[in-house]
């Protein structure tokens, strides 16, 4: 058995790790999706609780205040992929087999903005997902565990499967949770590649929790009274910029209000026509790397008809991964 943890900046440098036995888990915070603006991401909630502790505010008083703050604001806060190529990568892999998995340190409450978040930028876990929805931790092929232990819920979740892959890449802006990760799926046997991955590491050094929290000001007209007062509470927002500032200056990286929550479909994407039917789907390389060879280009944009940005071709994206 092997593990291992490397950094890397780039999402493709892990494909040559990802093999037919591979299962893939990804973060979703910095590392598939990131805010389109500074408020509402990874460094705004992190900023949170140092706020909160300048303010000298008493952090078991804070906390529901900025739970609740932050609860809020993943309902208007609209995503793009931290890497342009990200979305049509996950979907190539899931269109030859690789089962790939959405783990987040994100709360269940939140489940239905999250995968919001995900189709909008044009993420879909849910494609022949192997996670069951339930009740309390999984919806949408991604697994929440509520700022829980990513090695603890990730070994639960393979409990209650018949089956457990030979090898998982796990991709993370945060070593941590590849180091809890790693000494979870130890005892089982499972070979692990994960990846700290640093692509947004310069931009998180520049986040300004000041212009995050102007940022959230424009939205005061759109939250609710309580929320509201969670604000107050939490000193985020000076008094002269509560209720003065317009949210449609942001309304391209802000969800309206009325905007529907996503929702998940009832009927499994096994049923889809051709997925996992095709004879094309049998011809799976040994690495995804060597999949997305030049050779291999013409005939999954032929066979699997996946949906692109109008102005880009899937060869073009493909390139992007050689």
């Amino acid at each position: 058995m092997f593990q291992k943890i490397m950094e890397i900046k780039n999402f493709r440098e892990a494909l040559k790790d990802i093999h037919f036995d591979t299962w893939l888990v990804l973060d979703l915070d910095n590392t598939v999706m990131t805010p389109k603006i500074a408020f509402g991401g990874d460094a705004w909630f992190e900023g949170l609780f140092s706020h909160v502790s300048q303010k000298k505010i008493e952090m078991a008083i804070a906390q529901p205040s900025l739970m609740s703050v932050y609860n809020s604001a993943q309902h208007f806060v609209r995503t793009s992929a931290v890497e342009p190529t990200i979305a049509n990568i996950i979907s190539a892999l899931q269109d030859i087999g690789i089962p790939v998995i959405g783990l987040t340190a994100r709360g269940y409450s939140i489940r239905h903005q999250t995968l919001r978040q995900l189709a909008d930028m044009g993420v879909d876990f849910s494609r022949n997902s192997i996670v069951p929805d339930d009740s309390s931790s999984c919806l949408g092929g991604v697994i929440f565990c509520a700022g829980g232990d990513k090695g603890e819920n990730l070994n639960t979740f393979l409990s209650r499967l018949e089956r457990v892959p030979r090898h998982i890449v796990m991709l993370d802006d945060k070593k941590k949770h590849l180091e809890r990760v790693m000494i979870a799926l130890k005892p089982r046997g499972i070979h692990f590649s994960g990846f700290r991955y640093g692509y947004l590491d310069e931009q998180v050094q520049q986040f300004s929790m000041e212009a995050a929290n102007i940022q959230l000001a424009h939205l005061w007209k759109w939250l609710s009274a309580t929320v509201q007062e969670d604000i107050k509470k939490l000193k985020l927002i000076a008094e002269e910029h509560m209720g003065t500032l317009s949210p449609l200056v942001y309304s391209e990286s802000f969800f309206h209000p009325e905007h529907p929550l996503h929702s998940i479909s009832s009927k499994p994407h096994a049923e889809e026509p051709s997925q996992g039917k095709h004879s094309k789907l049998l011809h799976r390389s040994l690495s995804a790397a060597s999949f997305f060879s030049k050779g291999n280009q013409a005939g999954l944009a032929s066979t699997q008809g996946m949906k692109t940005e109008p102005d880009e071709s899937i060869d073009k994206n493909r390139n992007l991964f050689i």
